[in-house]
């Protein structure tokens, strides 16, 4: 038999929990709720905080909203069965939400049409605040300079004009600091020849509030990966070699541009030719001896790096220190263990601690097939 987790729930229309854990969630089986944990501090439905008290939630008279509850274990519910058409969209030309038609600021629509249901409600559907909810929304056209066209939301107690027609961008005034000419609230992109150095040929000044574009900043990001940065891996060294450690593997590097003495099994003192910023990676950890300088006859780990300066050899360590008798050398010497799946067919149940039994007697843990969360009142 699988195994069944029934949620912490209720079946009383006015219960809410004292609290919840963040994440944890809750089901009132009469109106249909959830209530999930939210870390937050208090109660509130549909991003709307509750005081604790009697309050009418989504319509439910008489819910026993609970004192504030342990600071991070408040939580939000939301309606599953019923959810309120909260939202409404209407489409209208020429006139605005002025009192008379349930606004509060100079814009008027007079001519609405429902669009949710496609259907003409009657003209007087929209009489006065009280006919509005929070988040209806009336696209406007044609609107005129003191209520421009544009999406209204009701916010409660006021329409609030979300958007518009962007203007056209018209061309700025100066560059840098000083180039705030032209239109407000538009995004500028910088010209490809903008980026370009001053003395290539066909460069432009650029303007200082232009945008980089995507393909811009790529070819940048390109130029710079391109760039040498002076350092060149000879190969691998294997610390933990006989003798001290020793060189492990060596690059085409190790032996070009007048480098000698790099090679398998060599130390690093038998190298020659060396140019600044070269470098072995060391991969297998172990206590050095015979190296010269004398200060590379230390401990190394795993990713440490022998880097020559010019002049010397230096260790640099990498911070990633190995526990003591530990190391992995490659793929191959770790092995996974095949691990049966147990298939729902199979399935025992879930084994769980018996509070009411006393500790250290075998019925203080039993198999169950349900695991009730329990319920509030």
């Amino acid at each position: 038999m699988t195994v069944v987790v029934q949620q912490l729930r209720t079946t009383s229309a006015t219960a809410l929990p004292a609290s919840l854990e963040p994440g944890q969630i809750a089901l009132n089986l009469a109106n249909g709720w959830i209530l999930m944990g939210d870390g937050s501090n208090g109660v509130s439905a549909a991003g709307a905080p509750l005081t604790a008290g009697t309050a009418t939630v989504f319509g439910v008279a008489g819910v026993v909203v609970p004192a504030t509850p342990p600071a991070g274990k408040g939580y939000e519910i939301y309606e599953l069965k019923n959810p309120p058409a909260s939202v409404r969209i209407f489409s209208g030309t020429g006139a605005a939400l002025d009192a008379a038609n349930g606004g509060t600021g100079t814009m008027t629509v007079r001519t609405t049409a429902y669009l949710v249901a496609s259907t003409t409600p009657p003209a007087n559907q929209i009489n006065s605040a009280a006919d509005l909810r929070s988040g209806d929304t009336i696209v406007v056209s044609g609107g005129t300079a003191g209520s421009p066209g544009g999406s209204y939301v009701w916010d409660g107690s006021s329409w609030l004009l979300t958007g518009g027609a962007l203007p056209d961008a018209t061309a700025r005034i100066g560059t840098g600091a000083s180039g705030t000419g032209g239109t407000k609230g538009v995004v500028y992109l910088a010209r490809d020849t903008d980026v370009q150095p001053t003395a290539q040929a066909g460069a432009t000044a650029p303007d200082g509030l232009a945008v980089a574009t995507a393909g811009q900043v790529k070819a940048l990001a390109e130029l710079v990966a391109g760039l040498a940065t002076g350092s060149t891996l000879l190969g691998t060294y294997d610390a933990g070699a006989a003798g001290g450690g020793s060189i492990a593997t060596v690059t085409t590097a190790a032996s070009g541009g007048g480098r000698t003495g790099f090679a398998a099994a060599a130390k690093i003192a038998a190298g020659r030719g060396m140019k600044e910023g070269d470098y072995l990676l060391v991969v297998k950890p172990g206590t050095v001896t015979g190296e010269t300088p004398a200060t590379l006859n230390v401990a190394m780990n795993a990713n440490d790096h022998v880097v020559y300066d010019g002049a010397t050899w230096h260790l640099v360590f990498s911070g990633v220190v190995a526990a003591t008798g530990f190391s992995v050398h490659s793929a191959s010497d770790v092995s996974d263990t095949t691990v049966a799946s147990v298939t729902s067919a199979n399935q025992k149940g879930v084994l769980v601690r018996d509070n009411a039994i006393t500790d250290g007697t075998a019925a203080a843990y039993k198999l169950v097939n349900t695991l009730d969360l329990g319920t509030f009142s």
